[in-house]
């Protein structure tokens, strides 16, 4: 059957206007869904950037406790930030605890290819008596890196640890 055309207009078939509305509606809460998903990790980001600037700055008031619990909060929800695995290691350091070495690894496996993490670990393991651990680091350590300063003194450190002090003195 032919179309009757009205006031120079086909007809429109019926329920166009609540399927819009429909797709609309889906549109927008999925939009809505997107934008709560990535307040959530913008929020996280941005507490562990402040309770890591928290931390350093708690480091002259004596007492980190409180901020050790800060940051493994804000480490639950963001595993992966940088600054706050960094504080977080470098403030379990400083109160003797051992556990330290657990978030330099994570350091050094956050950023395989940098110095500095496997340096922190070696020296935090030679801190804690673990030189079996630190010889295996520093041995890992390749190229250029392995006359640095910090590379070599650890290294002079490591065998003083291990009873060759001798080794030491020609590092």
């Amino acid at each position: 059957m032919a179309a009757r055309i009205r006031n120079g207009r086909l007809p429109r078939e019926r329920g166009t206007k609540r399927n819009a509305r429909i797709y609309l509606t889906i549109a927008a809460l999925l939009l809505a869904n997107a934008a709560a998903f990535l307040a959530y990790f913008l929020y996280w980001n941005w507490r562990a950037e402040k309770a890591a600037v928290k931390a350093y700055a708690s480091l002259n008031r004596g007492d980190p406790q409180g901020e050790i619990l800060s940051l493994r909060n804000v480490l639950r929800h963001s595993p992966g930030h940088l600054g706050a695995n960094t504080a977080l290691a470098f403030l379990l350091e400083r109160t003797n605890s051992s556990e330290a070495l657990l978030y330099w690894r994570k350091l050094m496996e956050l950023q395989p290819l940098l110095l500095e993490p496997k340096l922190a670990y070696a020296r935090s393991a030679l801190q804690f008596g673990k030189t079996a651990e630190a010889k295996k680091v520093l041995d890992s350590i390749r190229g250029l890196n392995r006359k640095s300063t910090d590379f070599l003194e650890l290294r002079a450190r490591l065998f003083i640890a291990r009873g060759k002090s001798e080794a030491a003195a020609d590092v």
